[in-house]
């Protein structure tokens, strides 16, 4: 409470970007870092210099236990419902595919909703109540995906995909990357987007 005071009641220093020598910590998964951090250092190195940014990676709930007590400065996440206290903006739409290998046995049935809850399943989570993604989705219409395997880190995903027969739902944004590294990885739009009794 004292520190919410402090901050209404004292005037902020100038923020100049090029002259400035203050670290920032931000809340980012292994997958946001792929695909920010190497455009958002090139962007410092040349127009910050002196900033320093550290990277946390946090499950939903514990992150916004640390917006609200002021460890993180900022955090750029998927599918975070923040509460009206935190301010938040969106940085840029995604949807999510359907990842398996090439040559899979039930390619051409996972686009089936009975093909894709009938495959296993690679999820993702950070904790566990982390129903991002298809579990959310799933849960609304009273079905549940088989997950033989449950991993903290996206990048780890596709390379278990391309060799085993395991699949995975992920962000395009991601998972086009690696498809395009070669044929091991294919890609399958989700059986339950935009389908009734989904949202």
């Amino acid at each position: 409470m004292l520190r919410d005071v402090e901050r209404l009641v004292s005037e902020p220093d100038a923020f100049v970007p090029s002259e400035s020598r203050r670290g920032f910590t931000i809340r980012m998964s292994d997958l946001l870092s792929f695909l920010i951090l190497p455009g958002v250092s090139d962007r410092l190195s040349r127009e910050a210099p002196g900033i320093a940014v550290e990277t946390v990676h946090l499950s939903p709930e514990a992150t916004l236990d640390a917006l609200d007590v002021n460890q993180v400065d900022m955090a750029v996440s998927t599918g975070l419902s923040a509460p009206k206290s935190i301010e938040e903006t969106v940085l840029c739409e995604d949807r999510v595919v359907v990842i398996l290998r090439s040559g899979h046995p039930a390619i051409e049935r996972v686009d089936s909703l009975d093909g894709f809850l009938s495959l296993r399943h690679v999820k993702v989570a950070q904790s566990p109540i982390d129903d991002r993604f298809a579990d959310r989705q799933l849960s609304a219409a009273s079905v549940a995906r088989r997950v033989a395997l449950t991993v903290p880190h996206w990048l780890a995903v596709p390379e278990i995909v391309a060799r085993s027969d395991l699949v995975a739902t992920m962000p395009l944004s991601i998972a086009a990357r690696f498809a395009g590294d070669g044929p091991r990885i294919a890609l399958r739009r989700p059986p339950f987007e935009g389908k009734p009794g989904f949202r």
